[in-house]
């Protein structure tokens, strides 16, 4: 019987098709990520394009975490496409950063939103709602584009734990900053389930950071677990 081909692919192995190639120039992640910015980039321009309501006027925008985490996801997008084409070991490595972080805040969008958007809207959206595409642009699209980068095409996060803590806590706390000082005796709060007391505020805050924290570190986990094999024997080569 002739011996298997080391470049055959099989369910068992998944890391020996080209499509989950995690080096730079796959044409999958490359095309995911076009695909991505043009929705991305066309659904945040419409947003901007909005006339806010005179009580978010002054806070403008970028307010909005949802907004924010496009932003960075628009980000990623444009630079993992250039990656792709230069292949260039710094870019790589923060590609990969901001993929994680990204990652995470669209995993936070996407639960925070999607739930209260069906079952509570009025803790989630004051005033009319926005067209059904630009929803789905901002609050599906982002995490499921990501969500499929990160578990097909990128390398496995290497961050300590320490280090993931230090910086879903830091980002939680500049974005407590960042809302404060755009707002001003006017203003009301982006989200309605933030217009209360200042101390429950906080709480809200440290279980957002929290379940920041969580859901990086889920996906290490199931990213290890679906990965085990290929992470163990790069692991034996060096």
């Amino acid at each position: 019987m002739a011996a298997k081909s080391p470049t055959s692919s099989s369910p068992s192995s998944p890391s020996t098709s080209k499509f989950f190639d995690k080096n730079a120039g796959n044409v999958y992640s490359a095309i995911l990520s076009l695909i991505s910015f043009g929705i991305g980039t066309n659904a945040l321009f419409t947003l901007l394009s909005y006339v806010l309501p005179p009580q978010l006027a002054t806070a403008g925008h970028f307010q909005f975490l949802t907004n924010l985490s496009l932003l960075l996801s628009i980000i990623f997008w444009f630079f993992n496409i250039v990656n792709h084409i230069v292949k260039n070991n710094y870019l790589e490595q923060f590609k990969l950063i901001t993929l994680w972080v990204a990652t995470t805040l669209e995993t936070i969008v996407f639960l925070v939103y999607w739930p209260l958007r069906l079952l509570a809207p009025g803790l989630i959206i004051a005033g009319e709602y926005i067209p059904l595409w630009v929803d789905l642009s901002i609050h599906f699209v982002p995490f499921f584009s990501l969500t499929v980068e990160y578990y097909c095409f990128s390398k496995p996060c290497t961050l300590s734990f320490s280090t993931l803590s230090t910086i879903c806590y830091t980002l939680t706390t500049v974005y407590w900053v960042w809302l404060h000082s755009k707002m001003d005796e006017t203003s009301s709060f982006p989200y309605p389930f933030l217009a209360v007391k200042t101390d429950v505020r906080v709480i809200i805050f440290f279980v957002i950071g929290s379940t920041a924290l969580s859901c990086i570190l889920l996906n290490k986990l199931i990213y290890s677990k679906i990965w085990k094999n290929e992470i163990e024997s790069k692991l034996k080569s060096y």
